[in-house]
């Protein structure tokens, strides 16, 4: 059995809630991302269970890619502009 280092039993325990929250994601909007049960994800972000590698890798990329790349500069609405649709 592999054992993780200490760096890595950090991000398993500390990072899933964390990331999530970075992304505004909900749990259950990354059980449908995973096709996962709820309960799987509830596991992993309480420690009951081991948050697989590549799950934890691809949310580190995603949450490092949302944080290097922050939402365009937009002018605000108006006062009685109505807000995009599209």
């Amino acid at each position: 059995m592999k054992t993780m280092r200490t760096t890595d039993m950090s991000r398993h325990f500390s990072s899933l809630p964390a990331d999530l929250d970075e992304l505004g994601w909900s749990r259950s909007h990354l059980a449908r991302e995973l096709n996962r049960k709820l309960v799987t994800i509830q596991n992993w972000c309480s420690g009951r269970c081991r948050t697989p590698e590549p799950v934890t890798a691809w949310l580190a990329a995603l949450t490092e890619a949302h944080r290097s790349l922050p939402p365009p500069s937009i002018p605000p609405l108006r006062p009685g502009q109505r807000r995009d649709r599209g």
